[in-house]
């Protein structure tokens, strides 16, 4: 129900009581924004998998998730990252701001060009390892590919 909706239901019910409408009207709106919703779930299983996707990729190159989603810019950690970044889009399928999220609150364009360069830069082999690494090659179930 709308707002308007609610207020006009419940003001017919409290029989003109605009503060005890009010609040019945906010309880419900209340109510009605904590309903899970099935986007909602889809968003925590793909959240879940980019984040055991950059556990495996951190610990494949002798770091931590945390080194990867933070804010730390070294030459190599950004690599990584770059990485990671490519794995997380090919294995779950997710958005760029939905990656850029998982990564501390990256912006959308940042995972964009992080994606392109990870691609530009990683040898065929290596990037055959890595897809391995995280379930991509095809024989895994459970991660999308996008």
């Amino acid at each position: 129900m709308t707002l308007p909706e609610l207020f006009a239901h419940h003001f017919t019910r409290t029989e003109g009581d605009v503060l005890e409408c009010v609040r019945l009207v906010l309880e419900a709106h209340a109510m009605e924004r904590r309903k899970p919703s099935v986007r909602a779930d889809v968003e925590d299983v793909d959240a879940l998998a980019a984040r055991r996707i950059i556990a495996q990729v951190a610990t494949a190159h002798g770091m931590t998730s945390l080194d990867l989603r933070g804010r730390r810019a070294s030459r190599k950690v950004n690599r990584v990252r770059h990485l990671a970044m490519l794995m997380v889009r090919l294995g779950c399928g997710m958005t760029f701001p939905a990656i850029g999220t998982v990564f501390g609150g990256r912006d959308h364009s940042t995972v964009l060009s992080a994606c392109q360069r990870a691609t530009e830069t990683t040898g065929a082999e290596e990037m055959r390892k890595l897809r391995v690494l995280v379930g991509l090659d095809g024989e895994t179930a459970g991660v999308r590919a996008a």
